[in-house]
């Protein structure tokens, strides 16, 4: 893979992002091959009242499940909010113009997802001017890769200026 990061977002908790990132410091401390500039982003994902919440740069589990409880909690830990697959036909998102005002972005590329609902998240992006980023929602190491945000500089950064695109396969 050719990545210049990976955010790690299991369902609810952060321990994974937080394990990967041990073990690149170990690597990296032990002489290893493993890539020291790989940026690894420890975060979520939380099923909410409304739907799904990325969360980038996460610190702490977050336990509430009201949309904008965790939206006011992950803000407390400077976290990226993002919506993920808001169109997904089985998953989409309940109440989504009030909720993108609360967010930094929306995914406007999901790999795990067929058909319409990702060019309809991207013209949704456009018309309302929101940031976009992409995802693999991989679930399995082939997964890896096959979603991803495109940007200058630092996420965080790229993110809060509108200045990202997505892409995948």
């Amino acid at each position: 893979l050719n990545l210049d990061g990976i955010a790690i977002t299991d369902h609810h908790t952060i321990r994974g992002g937080l394990n990967v990132l041990k073990w690149q410091k170990a690597l990296v401390k032990k002489g290893g091959i493993y890539n020291k500039e790989l940026e690894v982003i420890p975060g979520s994902e939380i099923t909410t009242n409304l739907g799904d919440v990325l969360l980038y740069y996460q610190n702490e589990d977050i336990r509430s499940r009201d949309f904008f409880e965790v939206v006011d909690l992950a803000r407390q830990q400077d976290c990226l909010i993002t919506i993920p697959h808001p169109f997904r036909l089985w998953q989409s998102f309940r109440n989504l113009k009030e909720a993108v005002r609360k967010v930094s972005a929306i995914e406007t590329f999901n790999s795990r997802t067929l058909l319409f609902p990702n060019p309809l998240a991207r013209k949704f992006a456009s018309r309302l001017n929101l940031a976009e980023t992409g995802g693999s929602d991989a679930h399995w190491y082939f997964d890896l890769g096959k979603g991803y945000t495109i940007f200058d500089g630092t996420l965080r950064d790229s993110l809060k200026k509108k200045k990202t695109t997505t892409a995948g396969s």
